[in-house]
């Protein structure tokens, strides 16, 4: 699939969804999300930057998205609305950072936009966007800190999901490795951050070999 058509087919899953007249953030990587093989899963969207999904500020059909100016979109709503980054945020982007090697698209399990994730309405809880994406992009792994994401996928694939350990699950009808971390890595230093990279770069050499 081009870029185009992944563009295309997002909107119309977001006007099926009904969700294209409501602020949503689908995800967010660096270039193609195509040459994302892990996949970094969040409950939902807390803060709007007040761009569309594809705004040509962070998005165009030839290079994919634009991280870096997304950055700047939302360091500058954080500093209007005087909002401080968590250190769920903090602990996400060091991680992605240190993978360098390999490319990361952050997504959600509900894609619209909320403050508190306790203001998603009912009829917005559902994973439409994030199946479609999960599906088309297919990633070898997935990660969450989030337990309730966590809580999801034992749900889903009826098992126990051990915490800061690969799991290899099957999730519509898909085999991945899933990496449910726990909640105290949001005090993780360099150190912990970088010694969970090493982790995966190990995983991913025995993939391919």
């Amino acid at each position: 699939m081009e870029l185009k058509q992944f563009r295309i087919d997002l909107e119309t899953q977001l006007k099926q969804a009904k969700l294209d007249h409501t602020p949503v953030r689908p995800f967010i990587c660096s270039g193609s999300p195509f040459n994302c093989k892990i996949m970094m899963v969040g409950y939902n969207p807390a803060r709007e930057v007040n761009l569309s999904v594809f705004d040509h500020d962070i998005w165009d059909d030839q290079m994919g998205f634009h991280r870096d100016n997304f950055a700047e979109h939302y360091d500058i709503a954080s500093y209007n609305g005087d909002m401080q980054w968590n250190r769920n945020h903090i602990f996400q982007q060091n991680l992605i950072d240190q993978l360098c090697n390999y490319a990361v698209i952050e997504t959600y399990l509900y894609s619209a936009i909320t403050p508190k994730k306790a203001l998603l309405e009912s009829e917005l809880k559902h994973t439409m966007i994030f199946d479609w994406l999960y599906g088309v992009i297919k990633p070898t792994l997935m990660i969450s800190q989030n337990i309730e994401v966590i809580k999801y996928f034992e749900r889903q694939t009826n098992q126990l999901l051990t915490r800061n350990t690969f799991n290899t699950i099957e999730y519509l009808g898909r085999h991945c490795i899933m990496l449910p971390i726990s909640h105290l890595s949001k005090k993780w230093g360099k150190t912990e951050v970088a010694a969970l990279k090493n982790d995966i770069y190990e995983l991913f050499d025995l993939i391919q070999n």
